[in-house]
């Protein structure tokens, strides 16, 4: 679908520039600002301004979505390696991390989770330091009893980077955290 729609923008003659990760550093850089740069091409000439926005752009929803898949395919690899401290570092919120410890020793991957399709298909929530999205991940032919599946999933700013905090459908960034104590 992202594809699809930058297909669409670069007929329409829209740059669209995404984050992408070509290392292991994570693609975790919170924006509370996004920088668009626009190029207006006319006969015999070049113009190139910048802009800084404060409301949701293409580039931010690209920025957003490369958080999610890149958290989620370095979660999927801890569980893969059996890596312990690589997956609890993914975690902004620790009692949701000690319920997730679990994943570790139930997952049974059947190959590498290098090939698993991974999408976000709304953000729901896009603040400074909390992020809500619909994510999209397809583990047929990955795990035991892989499928596609949609989550509703909540990351939050450590402060150095972006950690899972929750998954479910009743909380996005807004009120008390559901798994905090009354």
């Amino acid at each position: 679908m992202l594809a699809k729609v930058s297909r669409v923008l670069v007929a329409l003659g829209v740059v669209v520039s995404g984050c992408t990760t070509t290392s292991n550093a994570p693609a975790t850089t919170p924006s509370t600002t996004a920088a668009t740069s626009e190029t207006t091409i006319s006969p015999g000439s070049v113009v190139t301004t910048t802009n800084v926005e404060t409301s949701t752009t293409v580039d931010r929803l690209t920025e957003i979505a490369a958080i999610f898949e890149d958290i989620e395919r370095r979660r999927l690899q801890a569980i893969y390696d059996q890596d312990e401290p690589a997956f609890r570092s993914l975690y902004a919120n620790a009692e949701f991390l000690s319920r997730s410890l679990q994943l570790l020793e139930v997952v049974v991957f059947i190959r590498s989770p290098e090939a698993v399709d991974i999408s976000v298909d709304a953000v729901l929530a896009d603040l400074p330091t909390c992020l809500t999205a619909q994510v999209v991940t397809d583990l047929t032919g990955i795990t035991l009893g892989g499928g596609r599946a949609a989550k509703q999933q909540t990351l939050e700013y450590t402060g150095q980077n972006w950690g899972i905090s929750y998954v479910g459908d009743d909380w996005r960034c807004e009120g008390p955290h559901p798994l905090s104590s009354p």
